[in-house]
């Protein structure tokens, strides 16, 4: 299995109509959040049911679909990533965590759709019984899609019935000036 074989699966969902409905939704124009994002229109559905056909691609495969300019390129890596963690020994969900850090930082999870499909399934499965200093890192960061990392993250940790950290985060993006932000918060 590689990355080019996903990539041609999804191709065969692809639809100049929803990829022009879907530029607009995620705001790729220029000065918005997602400028430069390119779209191919698939919708989650099909790219859910593809990312169920290649579960179990390898990680070197996921990170060249995170390094693609496509979206749903990169949503698809990340679907991927979330079938995988918690079905992986503790050695392959921190292959996955550290892979899933690595992208925050380069900036390939870039849009609340991909944040927001992930940061719990990972971060906040890895984070559980772990220090989460790397939270409070990200919430301070001048990057929007850090900011918003760190306070989805936190959601893995609500569906296990502790909200202490939510609250701290929250506390720490209270004032944050975008919109994207305070409705995560």
């Amino acid at each position: 299995m590689k990355a080019s074989d996903v990539q041609d699966e999804l191709q065969k969902y692809a639809s100049d109509h929803d990829a022009l409905f879907l530029q607009r939704f995620f705001k790729t124009g220029e000065g918005q959040y997602g400028y430069g994002d390119v779209f191919i229109g698939v919708r989650v559905p099909q790219t859910r049911k593809v990312c169920n056909e290649f579960k179990d691609l390898p990680l070197i495969e996921i990170q060249k679909l995170l390094d693609s300019e496509i979206h749903e390129h990169r949503l698809a890596g990340l679907i991927i990533m979330t079938l995988q963690y918690p079905k992986a020994d503790q050695s392959v969900q921190q292959d996955i965590y550290d892979l899933y850090l690595k992208n925050i930082y380069k900036g390939r999870i870039n849009n609340w759709d991909l944040v927001d499909l992930s940061a719990d399934k990972i971060m906040g499965a890895h984070l559980y019984d772990q220090p989460r200093d790397i939270l409070f890192r990200l919430a301070k960061s001048e990057k929007l899609w850090e900011r918003r990392v760190s306070i989805l993250t936190t959601f893995g940790f609500i569906k296990r019935g502790d909200p202490s950290t939510t609250i701290e985060i929250a506390e720490v993006l209270l004032h944050d000036t975008e919109d994207l932000i305070q409705k995560a918060v």
